[in-house]
């Protein structure tokens, strides 16, 4: 099965902007989000997607 992270921006006008961040595969018996989890080089490259989009590449990473 295949997974995707997108991040979707939407303005105060109502206009959406989506960017696909990663994909990555994952066994077929997963069945929920909470069981897919990420490895640490799928974290970082997700990560990596995020700053690149300049309208969150400067905010700080670590606050939930």
């Amino acid at each position: 099965m295949q997974w995707t992270v997108r991040l979707e921006a939407r303005t105060s006008q109502g206009e959406v902007t989506t960017t696909e961040l990663v994909t990555f595969s994952r066994p077929v018996m997963v069945s929920t989000l909470a069981e897919v989890g990420l490895v640490l080089s799928e974290t970082k490259a997700l990560l990596a997607k995020l700053r690149e989009r300049p309208e969150i590449g400067g905010m700080r990473t670590g606050a939930v």
